[in-house]
């Protein structure tokens, strides 16, 4: 398994029309955690441990914590933390 691309956070951040802010928000963190992670300063070591415990899982994120699987949840809570 490669290592996750961090263009690809800031990438599909920007796809969806999302500021850091906004972004930050839906998922309950602060600005410079999102920027961090862009900028590949931190946590990414975490991203990449679940994401290959997911691929020896043969599972999903979302099924390896337990969350139902729904599509855009964190673009939906990013527009109702803008209201």
């Amino acid at each position: 398994m490669g290592k996750i691309l961090v263009p690809k956070i800031r990438e599909l951040r920007e796809k969806r029309g999302l500021s850091q802010r906004r972004l930050a928000q839906a998922l309950d963190i602060t600005e410079n955690t999102i920027a961090n992670w862009e900028n590949g300063r931190t946590g990414l070591d975490w991203f990449e441990r679940v994401a290959k415990l997911c691929e020896a899982l043969k599972c999903s994120p979302n099924e390896l914590f337990g969350y139902a699987e729904v599509n855009g949840d964190a673009q939906a809570e990013a527009d109702n933390a803008g209201s």
